[in-house]
């Protein structure tokens, strides 16, 4: 993900969205990560969707939890993002 590579970081971000499925903001550090790539250091849309939709598999089942989250994603200019949202 970080080296910027589209085809690898897609499969690292959708990996790393399974390996912490659910677990919310037990891994805030790695969701502010993934979202920092995506938002600014990349311009992959292949690997900005993957991080959006491993971002997505992170929170999942932790609705409430993430209602700030889910409004930051909504609220991007980006296309992909507002899709993880």
């Amino acid at each position: 993900v970080l080296r910027d590579d589209a085809v690898a970081g897609e499969a690292a971000a959708y990996a790393i969205g399974m390996t912490c499925l659910g677990g919310g903001l037990q891994h805030e550090d790695v969701v502010g990560r993934m979202l920092d790539v995506a938002i600014g250091q990349t311009k992959h849309e292949k690997l900005i969707r993957a991080l959006a939709m491993g971002v997505a598999m992170i929170m999942y089942g932790q609705e409430e939890v993430a209602q700030d989250l889910i409004e930051k994603l909504c609220g991007e200019k980006d296309s992909l993002l507002r899709y993880g949202g």
